[in-house]
C-alpha cells in the first residue's frame, strides 16, 4: 500500500513539474519527416516524425510538423521555427528522411529534389547550418538538433565529393547534435513502424528525470544492443546548463508522507476490519449449514426407520397367515378354486406420500457434434439435497491428441423443492457444455427423470439429454383400486407364489436380497482380454464389494465394486465396477431361480470406454 501511495504521488508530482517547467520557459520544436522520394522512397521517416511530434507535445513543446516537405515547405517552415523562438528558450530541430554530405557540410533532402549534378546539392536541399543560425540568431538558451537522416543514400553515389552518412558538426554554445549513427557511418530504415533509433529515442523521453545528455546515452546503449554493435548513435554537445525533457520530481513534504501515512493505515484497518466481517460471516453459514443438514439427515433417518418397520410388520403378518393355513387340516383348507391373480394383492409397501426428493443416482447416454466429429457420451450424476456431482466417459470415432476416449467432471446446483436446474456444468479435457431443465417424477416410467438440454459451450449445439434415475417409491399413482380380497385367497396365493423351502423358513412371500454373490466373467481392456472374478454383498438396498482384474500375480489389478437395488423388486438401479484398467456399469435385477431355488443378479455389464456389453450371473453363495 505504502509503494502505490509513493508511485502516486510521485506521478502527480512529474506531471505537476513538467507543467511547471513548460509553463516558466518557451519550448518550440520543428518536425520534418520524409519518405517519399520519387526515386529513393522510405518506409519510417513520416511515422518517425508524427510519434515525435505528438511525444514533443507531450513535454510542453509548441510543435511545427511537415511530412514529406518539398524545398519551399522546409524553408518556410524553418522561417517559422526561427520567428517563434525567443530569448532563454529551447529549441529543438528534428528531421528523419535522407541526408548527405558534401565537401564537409550536411545537406537534408526535400521531397522533390532533383540532384542530378553536384552543383545542385547546394540548391535543391536543406543546409544544416540554416537551422543552427536561426536557433543562434535568436539567442535561445538550449538548442538541440536531431539527425536521423544517416540513411544509404542513393544520391551520394552521383557525385565524387559526396561521402557515406553525415558529418561532424562543431557544436555552438548551448547546443547538443544527435546523429542516428556515428559521422561517416550509415544506419538502416528500419522493418517496423519506427526505425531503430527513433524508437528508442521515443521509449527515453517519456523517462523523468533525466538530463538531455543521458537520454541521448540511454538511446546509444539499447540501439548498440539492438543492432549488435552494428549502429551506434552519436553526439556532439557543448550545452553549459542542465535540460530536462520531464524535470525531477521534488521530493513530498512531511505533510504530505503523514497524510499518505494515515491513509495506508485507515485503509488498512478497513480492510482487516471487512475481512473479519466476512470470516465471521463465513463461520455462521456454515454453522447454520451443518445444523440443516443434520435435521434433514435425523429425518430421513426417521423416515426409513419406520418405512422398514411397517415393511417387516407387513411380511410378519403374511408370514404368520402362511403359518397358520399349513398347520390345518385338509377339510378346513379352502378350495381350490380359480386363481387369484397376484395384482390383486394389496401392496405391503410403506404409506404412499405426494412428496418427492430427488436425492439417488442418475445416469444417461447422449450424443452431441463436436469439432471432430460426433461424441458419445456415458455419464453417472449423484443428486445429494441441492448439489449435482457425478463423472462420465466420452468417447469419439476420432483420435483427439492420441486420445479417442476422455474423462469428464459434472457439478451443479438444483432447486430441492422444485428440481428445477440452477447451474449443471459437464467438464471434459476437449469439450464442455451446460445443461438446463428440470428432474421430476414420471408416474408412466415410475422413475425420477431429469429431462435437460445440453448446450455446447463451442458453438451453442443443443441436445435433449434424459437422466433417468431411482424408481419411484411411496409415490401416489393414480390407478383403480384392486377390489378386498380375503384372507383365504391372500394365503393361497402367497404359499402359490413363494418356492416351498422359503415358505418353509418363514421368509413370507416377498424374497429378501441380503446375502453373498460371485460372479466370474471376461471384458476388453487397454491391453487385450481381462478375466473378472468379482463378490458382492448385497445388505437392504446397498450393494458393495470388491474383485480382482487379469491373470494374478504381479499383473493383478484390484477393482471396488458399489451400487444400489430397490429391496422391494430386486431392480437394480446404480452398479459400478472400479479398476485401474477397466471401468464398467451393469444393468439388470435380483431374482429367484425357479430351477435351483436360489437367488441370482442377471445382469449385463457395460465398458466405459467403449460401450462393449458382456452378460454376467452373480450367483448367491
Amino acid at each position: 500500500m505504502k509503494s502505490f501511495l509513493r508511485a502516486v504521488t510521485i506521478a502527480i508530482a512529474v506531471l505537476a513539474a513538467t507543467i511547471v517547467e513548460a509553463a516558466t520557459e518557451s519550448r518550440v520544436a520543428l518536425v520534418i519527416g520524409n519518405a517519399r522520394y520519387p526515386d529513393a522512397p522510405l518506409r519510417n521517416p513520416a511515422n518517425d516524425a508524427r510519434a515525435m511530434a505528438a511525444t514533443l507535445r507531450e513535454r510542453g513543446f509548441e510543435v511545427i510538423l511537415r511530412v514529406d516537405a518539398n524545398k519551399q515547405q522546409m524553408e518556410s517552415a524553418v522561417i517559422e521555427f526561427g520567428e517563434k523562438l525567443s530569448e532563454g528558450a529551447t529549441g529543438l530541430f528534428f528531421f528523419a528522411g535522407h541526408g548527405m554530405q558534401v565537401q564537409g557540410r550536411n545537406f537534408l533532402v526535400p521531397t522533390d529534389a532533383k540532384l542530378t549534378t553536384e552543383q545542385r546539392v547546394k540548391v535543391e536541399t536543406l543546409d544544416v547550418e540554416v537551422v543552427l543560425d536561426q536557433m543562434q540568431g535568436a539567442r535561445s538558451k538550449v538548442n538541440v538538433v536531431i539527425l536521423d537522416s544517416c540513411r544509404n543514400n542513393p544520391f551520394e553515389r552521383r557525385f565524387r565529393s559526396a561521402s557515406g552518412g553525415l558529418a561532424q558538426i562543431n557544436a555552438p554554445e548551448g547546443t547538443l547534435i544527435a546523429y542516428a549513427t556515428a559521422p561517416g557511418r550509415v544506419a538502416a530504415d528500419g522493418d517496423g513502424a519506427n526505425g531503430l533509433y527513433t524508437t528508442e529515442l521515443l521509449k527515453a523521453l517519456r523517462a523523468p528525470g533525466l538530463k538531455v545528455e543521458d537520454v541521448f546515452k540511454q538511446v546509444r546503449i539499447n540501439v548498440a544492443r539492438a543492432s549488435n554493435g552494428g549502429q551506434t548513435p552519436w553526439e556532439a554537445s557543448s550545452l553549459i546548463g542542465d535540460f530536462y525533457f520531464i524535470p525531477p520530481a521534488p521530493a513530498p513534504s512531511v505533510a504530505e508522507l503523514e497524510k499518505a501515512r494515515t491513509e495506508a493505515i485507515e485503509k488498512a484497518r478497513a480492510e482487516v476490519v471487512e475481512q473479519t466481517r466476512m470470516e465471521i460471516e463465513k463461520i455462521r453459514r456454515e454453522v447454520t449449514e451443518g445444523a440443516r443438514l443434520e435435521i434433514e439427515k435425523a429425518r430421513a433417518a426417521e423416515t426409513e426407520r419406520s418405512r422398514r418397520e411397517t415393511a417387516d410388520r407387513a411380511r410378519l403378518e403374511a408370514a404368520e397367515k402362511v403359518r397358520v393355513v399349513a398347520t390345518l387340516p385338509a377339510s378346513q383348507a379352502a378350495p381350490a378354486s380359480t386363481p387369484v391373480q397376484q395384482a390383486a394383492l394389496p401392496s405391503p409397501a410403506a404409506p404412499l406420500t405426494t412428496s418427492v426428493r430427488f436425492d439417488g443416482d442418475y445416469a444417461a447416454k447422449f450424443t452431441m457434434v463436436g469439432q471432430n466429429g460426433f461424441l458419445n457420451f456415458e455419464a453417472s450424476l449423484k443428486i445429494t439435497d441441492t448439489q449435482l456431482s457425478g463423472w462420465g466417459m466420452i468417447s469419439t470415432s476420432a483420435t483427439i491428441n492420441n486420445y479417442s476416449a476422455d474423462r469428464c467432471a459434472l457439478t451443479g446446483e438444483i432447486d430441492s423443492e422444485t428440481g428445477e436446474i440452477r447451474s449443471f456444468d459437464v467438464g471434459c479435457r476437449y469439450f464442455s457444455a451446460r445443461l438446463t431443465g428440470r428432474f421430476a417424477a414420471n408416474p408412466a416410467s415410475g422413475f425420477l427423470e431429469g429431462n435437460t438440454e445440453a448446450r455446447s459451450l463451442a458453438d451453442s449445439r443443443v441436445t435433449p439429454v434424459v437422466w433417468r434415475g431411482p424408481k419411484l417409491a411411496g409415490v401416489a399413482r393414480a390407478e383403480t383400486p384392486a377390489p378386498p380380497v380375503s384372507d383365504t385367497e391372500r394365503t393361497r396365493v402367497a404359499t402359490a407364489t413363494v418356492p416351498a423351502a422359503r415358505v418353509a423358513a418363514g421368509s413370507g412371500p416377498s424374497p429378501r436380497f441380503d446375502g453373498t454373490y460371485r460372479a466370474q466373467f471376461t471384458m476388453i481392456a487397454q491391453d487385450g482380454f481381462t478375466p473378472i472374478d468379482g463378490s458382492l454383498s448385497v445388505s437392504g438396498s446397498a450393494i458393495s464389494g470388491f474383485g480382482s482384474a487379469g491373470q494374478g500375480g504381479t499383473n493383478a489389478d484390484s477393482c471396488s465394486i458399489s451400487g444400489r437395488l430397490d429391496p422391494q423388486t430386486g431392480e437394480i438401479v446404480n452398479l459400478g465396477v472400479t479398476c485401474r484398467r477397466l471401468n464398467a456399469h451393469f444393468r439388470g435385477r435380483f431374482a429367484v431361480n425357479p430351477q435351483s431355488g436360489l437367488i441370482e443378479a442377471k445382469t449385463e455389464a457395460r465398458a466405459i470406454s467403449d460401450g462393449r456389453v458382456v452378460p454376467v450371473t452373480w450367483v448367491m453363495q
